[in-house]
C-alpha cells in the first residue's frame, strides 16, 4: 500500500516547552491510522502540523508527489486532509445538509452539498437530521464535512 503522509524527524516547540522531538511516523494512503499517547505527548501538536495548521520547527511532512517542509508549510493545507475533535462545533438546530450548505454557500449548485456529505462517509438517511439525532461517528463525519 503506498504512503499517504510520512513524517520525518518532526520537531516542534512551544518556548521553552519541547512537544515534539524527532517525531517519524508513516499513515498508508487510504488506511485508517492513528496516534495514541497520554495527555500532552504531542498528537495534536503532530496532526496539526501535517494539516498545515501549525508549522513544524525541523523535520519534514511529506504527502505523495509532494514535499513539505519547515519553509513550504502552506503547501501542507490540503483538501485530502481534515481534523476535528471530540468535541465537535455543530449548531444543534441544523440538519447536515444546512451545515455543509451554511460553510459551502453553494445551496443552489444542485448535489454539491449531497455530495461532500456522502464523501465523508454519511448515508442519505442523515442528512436531514440535526447532531443529536446523529452517532458519534456520524457527528465526527459531519465536522469534517
Amino acid at each position: 500500500m503506498a504512503v499517504g503522509v510520512q513524517c520525518r524527524d518532526v520537531g516542534k516547540r512551544f518556548g521553552a516547552a519541547c512537544v515534539l522531538n524527532g517525531v517519524s511516523w508513516t499513515a498508508r494512503a487510504g488506511a485508517v491510522s492513528g496516534l495514541v499517547g497520554v495527555s500532552a505527548a504531542g498528537k495534536t501538536s503532530l496532526l496539526r502540523i501535517i494539516a498545515g495548521l501549525d508549522r513544524a520547527d525541523s523535520g519534514t511532512v511529506e504527502f505523495p508527489r509532494d514535499e513539505v517542509s519547515q519553509t513550504e508549510a502552506a503547501k501542507a493545507q490540503s483538501p485530502r486532509i481534515g481534523m476535528t475533535f471530540q468535541n465537535l462545533s455543530l449548531w444543534p438546530h441544523l440538519t447536515a445538509r444546512q451545515h455543509v450548505a451554511s460553510v459551502l454557500r453553494v445551496a443552489a449548485r444542485d448535489g454539491a452539498v449531497e455530495a461532500l456529505l456522502a464523501e465523508v462517509g454519511l448515508p442519505a438517511s442523515t442528512f436531514d437530521r440535526r447532531p443529536a439525532e446523529l452517532s458519534g461517528g456520524e457527528g465526527q463525519r459531519l465536522a469534517l464535512a
